[in-house]
């Protein structure tokens, strides 16, 4: 694929991270200022919303960069290290997020009154395990960091190690294949729930909703196309984004757009009422 195109992916997505960044913001200041002291009620939603954000803003940071050095013949190593381990750290850190949104819906209608009782301090605990996994993605990518970096190579691998990147990368691929059958449960379980619950409540309802589009759009544009890549990889012995572009980054940013649009949308319907967690 020639650098122009290599380009055209990078300028989308710094343009839907853009979108989403703002998004991210009229979110976070509606849950804080519409519902100041409900905002534990948001939960995952809140959890998620700060994930995604940090996705975006770190994948802005990397993509101007790699837009700024693309006719260059000198760059900054520490710069391509740093604003690439933000963001790909980020990536695993939005993956598990999303494994445990589906857990926390899964709960909720499974077990409602422990829900109910639990759920203001379990997002938390998940918020912990997702700072957690960014740390330890971090701690992986400094023990692969290469000590002289490649003249040659003005891209994430060529700060470091193929093998540590690879390693991450079928990680996330691995939570990513779990989280499928783990997506089709709650599916199943919604459509139990569904059937056998005269009266839903709306706030629930709406929950389960965006939740449904959300991971099915994960699936789609994260799941299947990481899967598919790694498999290439593995295959070919090859990395298939040197050669062709940062697609996975473009698609990672496209699911957050359909996230915080999606989470707009609720917040305005829901016109400053509590939405419980998503």
């Amino acid at each position: 694929m020639s650098a122009l195109s290599k380009l055209i992916i990078y300028w989308v997505t710094i343009a839907f991270d853009v979108i989403s960044i703002a998004l991210h913001i009229r979110n976070l200041i509606f849950i804080f200022a519409a519902n100041r002291s409900h905002a534990k009620r948001y939960g995952m939603a809140l959890l998620t919303t700060v994930v995604h954000l940090a996705y975006n803003l770190s994948s802005t940071a990397y993509t101007a960069y790699m837009i700024h050095i693309s006719n260059s013949t000198s760059w900054s190593h520490a710069l391509i290290y740093w604003t690439g381990s933000l963001m790909f750290s980020t990536s695993l850190s939005l993956i598990c997020c999303d494994f445990f949104t589906v857990i926390d819906r899964t709960v909720a209608i499974q077990r409602p009154i422990l829900y109910t009782h639990k759920h203001k301090t379990t997002w938390i605990v998940f918020a912990a395990l997702v700072a957690f996994a960014f740390a330890a993605n971090i701690g992986v990518y400094e023990i692969g960091r290469i000590p002289i970096p490649s003249e040659k190579l003005k891209h994430f691998r060529g700060v470091v190690h193929d093998e540590f990147v690879d390693a991450m990368y079928y990680f996330k691929s691995g939570i990513s294949a779990v989280n499928v059958p783990l997506t089709l449960y709650f599916l199943w379980r919604l459509k139990q729930f569904t059937t056998r619950t005269l009266f839903v409540d709306e706030t629930l309802k709406t929950a389960n909703q965006i939740v449904v589009y959300q991971m099915l759009a994960e699936i789609g544009l994260i799941i299947i196309p990481t899967l598919l890549t790694s498999l290439i990889d593995w295959i070919g012995d090859i990395s298939i984004t040197t050669i062709v572009g940062s697609y996975p980054n473009a698609l990672y940013v496209f699911y957050t757009t359909f996230f915080a649009v999606s989470l707009a949308t609720k917040l305005g319907n829901s016109s400053g009422s509590s939405i419980g967690s998503t």
